[in-house]
């Protein structure tokens, strides 16, 4: 974009695939405990032209004129915006987390492994430490840079024309106000559901009635530990190599797929696929802990890793990297809930009881789902 203007759509799509291919690989270098830094400005700034106020207002007006493909490249250049004005704090909230360690009960544990070893740890006093350790280091040496991030956004979302966040999503096309009513209808029609499927797990798997949770038991209601031995770590891969073969994908032929599945202390707990050429390289990221969780976050990083993967390098650049996630999370959903489903178990799996694990299984998902649909009205 240095020497061609935005209203040339195809040179700005070429610039935009190049951006965020630099952006995902430095993402899935330090998130993957393989860069202590996390170097975000030196790819702003080699893209700068890419995001500038200027650059938005007019794919605005290209939007306006050319329909949804344009559509998604004013998002990209308006969010793209918003993080450049936000880097150095995303750049050092990166950081921290890699660097900050916890004594707990004289032991020295990452933060970044504090909610693995909360999900690991069977005493519930020693949870509630572990967790308050967490939650002490994030106050005092994250919340102030989160905070600066959210009104710096708030700013910057004025510049691009609107008075709030939501507005300008609801300028994207997103149908906000439709969906956050079906989020309401989903909560109320599963409530009392709800209560009694995630009273019956909390008393089975953590001992305590759902009433009596606190946050540091949701981990460990979710580690499922009890279905350990149902669930062998050196397994894992095989069933998915076994699984994706079914469907016509030989994993250890596709040249373009890495999966990184190693610990590694300042590893982010959360797993993650990270599309850096698509399709020529996709990394597929997990911090294993043990158990069905391992299995849920791998099945699931592998729809996503084989949606990319299978993608055409001849698409444009919004429909290839950009456009609406729920294409990409129905691929990561698709694989990750064959892990619950009794038929896929017996199959791949010297399993027991499979249909108890798959009653339980499908009150997390409600859990899941029900804490995604309440995020997301809260944040409208």
């Amino acid at each position: 974009m240095a020497t061609a203007p935005v209203a040339q759509l195809d040179a700005y799509r070429d610039e935009a695939d190049r951006f965020i291919a630099a952006l995902d690989e430095e993402y899935y270098l330090h998130f993957a405990g393989l860069k202590d830094e996390f170097e975000l400005s030196p790819i702003y700034e080699r893209f700068a032209d890419l995001t500038t106020l200027d650059a938005c207002r007019r794919l605005a007006a290209s939007a306006e004129a050319e329909g949804r493909g344009a559509g998604e490249l004013w998002r990209f250049g308006c969010e793209g915006y918003i993080g450049d004005l936000t880097r150095a704090d995303a750049e050092e909230i990166a950081g921290l987390e890699a660097s900050l360690t916890a004594t707990v009960d004289g032991e020295e544990i990452g933060y970044r492994l504090l909610r693995p070893s909360i999900a690991n740890e069977p005493e519930r006093s020693r949870r509630e430490a572990l967790d308050r350790a967490r939650v002490s280091l994030t106050e005092e040496h994250l919340n102030e840079r989160h905070v600066r991030m959210a009104e710096v956004r708030r700013s910057a979302t004025k510049d691009l024309g609107a008075s709030t966040y939501r507005e300008l999503y609801d300028r994207f096309g997103f149908p906000l106000a439709a969906l956050g009513a079906q989020c309401e209808r989903l909560l109320a029609d599963t409530e009392d559901l709800y209560v009694s499927a995630l009273d019956a797990l909390f008393r089975r798997r953590v001992g305590i009635p759902l009433e009596e949770a606190k946050r540091w038991d949701v981990p460990r209601l979710f580690r499922a530990n009890e279905w350990d031995t149902g669930f062998p770590g050196q397994a894992m891969l095989p069933a998915l190599e076994a699984t994706l073969s079914g469907l016509g994908i030989d994993l250890r032929a596709q040249e373009n797929v890495h999966l990184d599945i190693e610990t590694r202390p300042t590893k982010s707990p959360r797993a993650f696929c990270a599309p850096i050429e698509v399709p020529g390289r996709v990394m597929l990221v997990i911090q294993p802990i043990g158990g069905p969780d391992d299995w849920h976050a791998l099945f699931h990083e592998a729809g996503h890793t084989e949606h990319y993967a299978h993608t055409s390098r001849d698409l444009p650049v919004e429909a290839r990297r950009l456009g609406d996630n729920a294409v990409t999370e129905g691929w990561a959903m698709l694989l990750e809930l064959l892990v619950n489903d009794p038929a896929w178990l017996e199959r791949r799996l010297d399993f027991a009881k499979p249909a108890e694990f798959a009653a339980e299984a499908s009150a997390g998902q409600l859990y899941f789902v029900r804490r995604y649909a309440a995020k997301f009205l809260y944040e409208l």
